[in-house]
């Protein structure tokens, strides 16, 4: 071997200092050359390539300069150019034939595993392979990695001591029978299909560190591929997917695996690694539809480096080889972008065409990109093309919600009026004076609508609208032209969902119904149109007067907003009609059978709510559910209506179990202290009583009070529980400026009486005294009073 070196040393305070080795050599009888380049600190070398993708350049950037010690000098392989610009110095390399660049930085001793090579953008020591055969000399192909064959530098796998996994108590391996991996499998595929690509590749890599040999080790690498893909992290993707390719060769997903490692590679600047990849991908998977994608893909890496002729061969055979719709759709939006940047404005909007037919819900991805598209084919007289994207863009947009909707309403008429397309014009032209009635080109589009008047043949509908308003006012409604003009006008605006105005023409309409019956039905259904339309808008008073005028059944869609509406505005026959309905057929049962009960309920019909509010509480328990628990509301006022003591009590019950302090459990416990009362159950008036005064307090609300703790007191005072009586008395006068002076005296005096029968005579003179003040006239005070005469 030839070899030729040159050693430079800068100054010495500079702390900076490079070395070139230059080297020439056979293998197998084709002469090769080796440039080493080492330097002290990081160094930046780049390629750039020529035409036929080989290196013809290689810039490496020193971040110091070393003055001109260094002169430019060559060999048969490699001429070389030394350029200082400021404090930076450039070593530009430029090869005379076919080159290789190799980033060369390893450290022996933390290499642990054969892998393949990583690109580096920074590296202390490079290497440039010149070469004039077919193959690089000592490999078989252009940088492809193969554990028998030699690779620059090689890398050696460090030595690892064997491990056999978990042992038991004996020192056994522990058999590994878990399932985790793959729970933890199916996590990561839900996780991907929810979007959550960060997740995924957080979860891939648990997995993989965790179950190494899992059977799921493809599929999860696939799947942290796609998700770094959608993530755009290509640089990522290169080393992951190159294992991928190599590890898992006849995988099924392998096509896919080829179009993004092809993909990524172009988008980071390697355009002969990506078009390697592409090319196996075109050639080893034939019929996969990742191919299709990946012309798709190379037709935007061969436009990149202004290969567009290319770039458009391989858009077609995307378009007209795929049965995919997206792929198809991305070639065809692609060749129609390029025709149209060619001024070919014809050939552009045939291959527009194919997506607006094919799928048009593309053009809602980016609105206003594509409002500028539509705009230009306009400006090149496309105007099929232009308004029918623009329909695209426009429909079912909310005029108050979508940027520049007034321009772009007015460009889509004016393009249909050019296209000749009379019809939509007319109508684009009349939604805008619908919707700008004043707006800032409400006079060019009524110039326009009437233009458009003399476009129009007799069968025109504009054109006979108002031939038939003509008849009208001409032969008068008594004629028989006249009732024909009415009849054919009211179908055409029946017809043009004009439904307002039938009804507005309703009267006129009648007059004619004798001879034309038809007249009714559509009547009937431009009410049946309206109505819906109003209670989808929750205009429920004027849906429910159409409903009740013309004895309407709106369409099952709306069955719940217009169950609604007949309950608030009062029209429950028309509710429980609706809730029937469901019922009867099984539609989402449990919710409308509790609808059919509240009608019952809202209606006094107790005695038919108690067995439906019985099958909402089955219902309920089979499905597991607690939505319509407020139903022991309703339960409790019908048993309440009804004097049905034991079903009042046992609601009460489900309502302090399900319901607790609510303000909304007063009058049931009210009514369930009554019912005992009346049954003299002092046990049953001390529970509810209790749990009435307990809601008082968390309210601060004291309704009930003191009529509830005085009767309280008396079921205490039976049970001999004079403790809590007295409990209870001091709560009650701890309010005692809320309470009457009979009230406070009554309220001392009970506390009196149970001091007397706890033993406490003297607390008990304390309160008749305070009794007998509060109110001495009063029956509570002359009793206290009576004594205190026997105490003294």
């Amino acid at each position: 071997m030839h070899k030729r070196s040159l050693l430079l040393l800068l100054f010495p305070l500079l702390l900076f200092g490079i070395e070139i080795d230059l080297r020439e050599g056979k293998e197998k009888g084709q002469v090769y050359s080796t440039l080493n380049l080492k330097s002290r600190e990081l160094v930046n070398c780049v390629k750039k390539f020529d035409d036929f993708e080989r290196i013809s350049e290689i810039v490496c950037r020193f971040p110091t300069p070393y003055g001109k010690r260094v002169k430019e000098f060559s060999n048969s392989f490699f001429d070389v150019e030394v350029k200082r610009q400021g404090k930076i110095t450039d070593l530009i390399i430029r090869p005379r034939f076919k080159s290789v660049l190799f980033s060369s930085d390893h450290d022996l001793i933390t290499i642990e595993q054969f892998v393949r090579r990583t690109e580096k953008e920074f590296a202390r020591h490079w290497l440039v392979v010149g070469y004039n055969s077919e193959k690089i000399p000592f490999l078989e192909g252009l940088n492809r990695y193969t554990p028998r064959r030699i690779n620059f530098p090689v890398e050696l796998s460090y030595k690892k001591v064997p491990f056999i996994g978990a042992l038991d108590i004996n020192g056994q391996p522990i058999p590994d029978g878990t399932t985790e991996d793959v729970e933890m499998y199916m996590e990561l595929r839900t996780l991907y299909e929810d979007g959550k690509y960060r997740d995924v590749i957080n979860l891939s890599n648990e997995i993989l560190q965790r179950f190494p040999n899992t059977l799921f080790v493809s599929e999860i690498v696939l799947h942290q591929i796609r998700a770094l893909f959608k993530l755009k992290a290509y640089k990522k993707i290169v080393n992951i997917s190159k294992e991928f390719l190599r590890n898992f060769s006849s995988d099924v997903a392998v096509p896919e695996v080829l179009l993004y490692t092809a993909y990524v590679h172009s988008k980071l600047g390697f355009i002969a690694y990506a078009k390697y990849y592409f090319e196996r991908l075109f050639n080893e998977h034939l019929d996969s539809e990742y191919r299709n994608m990946g012309f798709v893909y190379y037709g935007d890496a061969r436009i990149h480096v202004g290969k567009k002729a290319e770039g458009i061969r391989y858009y077609k055979r995307a378009l007209f080889n795929t049965k995919d719709r997206l792929i198809a759709t991305k070639a065809a939006y692609r060749l129609g972008n390029l025709y149209l940047e060619d001024l070919k404005p014809e050939e552009s909007a045939k291959y527009f065409a194919k997506v607006v037919t094919g799928n048009p819900k593309y053009f809602n991805l980016s609105v206003p990109r594509n409002y500028e598209l539509a705009e230009r084919l306009a400006s090149f007289e496309e105007y099929k093309v232009a308004s029918d994207i623009m329909k695209i863009l426009l429909k079912d947009r909310d005029p108050h919600e979508t940027d520049r909707y007034e321009v772009m309403l007015k460009d889509m008429g004016v393009w249909l009026d050019e296209a000749e397309e009379v019809e939509d014009a007319y109508f684009a032209y009349s939604k805008y004076l619908g919707i700008y009635n004043y707006g800032t080109y409400d006079s060019l589009i009524r110039e326009n609508q009437d233009k458009l008047l003399f476009k129009r043949d007799e069968a025109n509908q504009t054109k006979i609208f108002e031939n038939y308003t003509t008849l009208i006012k001409t032969y008068g409604l008594d004629s028989d032209i006249g009732k024909q003009a009415i009849y054919e006008k009211g179908k055409l605006l029946h017809k043009l969902k004009e439904f307002q105005m039938v009804l507005q023409i309703e009267k006129d309409m009648r007059v004619a119904e004798p001879k034309y019956p038809e007249i009714g039905d559509i009547i009937v259904d431009s009410a049946k149109e309206l109505a819906t339309s109003f209670v989808q808008t929750s205009r429920c008073e004027e849906s429910i007067e159409l409903v009740d005028k013309y004895t309407l059944t709106l369409p099952e869609s709306v069955d719940t907003e217009v169950y609604y509406c007949a309950v608030e505005g009062g029209k429950y026959p028309l509710a429980e009609e609706i809730a029937r309905r469901n019922i009867q057929i099984g539609k989402d049962t449990l919710d409308w059978v509790y609808r059919y009960s509240q009608v019952l309920i809202r209606s006094g019909r107790y005695h038919e709510f108690i067995p439906v509010s019985d099958e909402v509480l089955s219902l309920m328990e089979n499905d597991k559910s607690d939505k319509h628990l407020d139903i022991y509301f309703d339960r409790f006022k019908a048993f309440n209506i009804l004097k049905r003591d034991d079903e009042v009590l046992q609601t009460v019950d489900k309502l302090e179990k399900h319901f607790k302090d609510t303000y909304r459990n007063l009058q049931p416990f009210k009514s369930a202290v009554e019912i005992g009362k009346k049954r003299r159950d002092n046990l049953l008036i001390e529970r509810y009583a209790s749990r009435v005064i307990e809601i008082q307090n968390k309210l601060n609300s004291f309704v009930e009070s003191p009529d509830i703790e005085f009767l309280l007191n008396v079921a205490l005072k039976e049970q001999g529980k004079h403790q809590r009586s007295i409990q209870i008395m001091n709560g009650l006068l701890t309010r005692e400026p809320a309470l009457e002076p009979d009230d406070v005296a009554r309220a001392y005096y009970e506390l009196g009486i149970a001091y007397i029968e706890l033993g406490n005579d003297s607390k008990a003179k304390d309160s008749f005294e305070k009794s007998s003040k509060a109110s001495p006239t009063n029956v509570w005070g002359k009793l206290s009073s009576e004594y205190l005469d026997i105490f003294n």
